[in-house]
């Protein structure tokens, strides 16, 4: 069990979606790499994809941190 710090890069383990501030989603392939901006627990984290486009929450089981 790896431990998630506010900016490490963590990769997707299965199709992700972000639920963006405004409601929507936004779908993610396995693989796609994202920095954690923020933990609200243990189970949800904010995270910003590396390209700069999306941003949204995304739950902690279906990412994996890199490194």
């Amino acid at each position: 069990m790896n431990i998630i710090k506010k900016g490490d890069v963590v990769k997707a383990k299965i199709l992700t979606f972000l639920i963006e501030p405004n409601g929507s989603l936004a779908t993610h392939n396995k693989g796609s790499k994202f920095r954690v901006t923020k933990i609200y627990n243990s189970k949800m984290l904010k995270v910003k994809s590396l390209s700069g486009i999306d941003e949204g929450t995304v739950l902690v089981s279906s990412i994996e941190v890199m490194g």
